[in-house]
């Protein structure tokens, strides 16, 4: 079989990373796009790299495809994600569309995190609200959840293969898409967190345990084969949530990079 990468954008470093590690490993692999001059055959191994957009080529001639596109969407767009998470009973932050229940939130004394887009990365398009007078019109509202601890956990053909957390290791300036009032409540790069891998002892732990099995049943009710589980363990009531699904992962981290690799050769190995 020959590995083919559908990445989400031409530019996808993450994408590049995962082709470069499969052609040191002698296979002829290459990135093709929606629109391209790409002709599938029966000996190619579709690896879909985060992109939603349903390709201008027949799909159905791919021999084998990881991640179909149509349901990757499914994964991009939160509120979508939060309605099929909620039809399997995995727990999800609560969360509405409408501005009227937020309000009455604020009105019970909660903090609400606003959302300007559903489809952000990196906390864009995130307001905390804390006030009547702050609720403005957003496509979703969910209750904060604080204190809390932040991780990712990796799954795979049902298996969980990494969990990592998010760690402060370093002061930034608070940005664009992180003024002051959002920086203790956003876990994100530019916020100066990092993902610090969970050592493999631990994974059998009651929380832990919870976090794999939520994840792996979070990834089964998207339709996906594989993918990256953001979830928050809220410390005041020992509870996990899921919060949605990467479709294209950060590939910074060598043990990562080997881990998933190898199983992405495992499964190509098996046609």
């Amino acid at each position: 079989m020959i590995p083919i990468i559908y990445p989400y954008k031409v530019t996808s470093q993450s994408a590049r990373t995962i082709r470069n590690f499969l052609k040191e490993r002698s296979y002829e692999t290459k990135l093709v796009y929606p629109d391209g001059n790409y002709h599938p055959k029966p000996n190619h191994f579709l690896i879909d790299w985060g992109n939603s957009t349903i390709p201008d080529w027949e799909l159905d001639k791919v021999g084998n495809l990881l991640n179909h596109p149509c349901y990757i969407g499914g994964a991009v767009n939160k509120i979508d994600t939060f309605i099929k998470l909620k039809e399997v009973g995995v727990i999800t932050p609560i969360y509405t569309t409408s501005p009227r229940e937020a309000y009455q939130w604020l009105k019970q004394g909660k903090k609400i995190i606003s959302r300007s887009t559903v489809t952000g990365h990196s906390g864009q398009g995130i307001e905390i609200i804390t006030e009547e007078e702050e609720l403005t019109s957003v496509p979703l509202y969910t209750q904060l959840i604080h204190p809390k601890r932040e991780f990712r956990v990796y799954v795979f053909k049902g298996e969980v293969f990494e969990i990592r957390e998010k760690i402060k290791v370093e002061e930034r300036e608070p940005d664009y898409y992180h003024p002051q009032g959002l920086r203790s409540y956003v876990f994100s790069h530019v916020n100066g967190y990092r993902f610090r891998q969970v050592s493999h002892r631990y994974w059998d732990n009651r929380k832990y345990l919870t976090m794999r099995e939520e994840s792996i049943k979070s990834i089964a009710a998207l339709g996906l084969d594989f993918g990256a589980v953001d979830v928050i363990y809220a410390i005041d009531q020992d509870k996990v949530y899921i919060l949605e699904v990467n479709t294209a992962f950060g590939m910074e981290w060598t043990k990562t990079v080997e881990k998933f690799g190898n199983l992405l050769v495992s499964e190509i190995e098996k046609e």
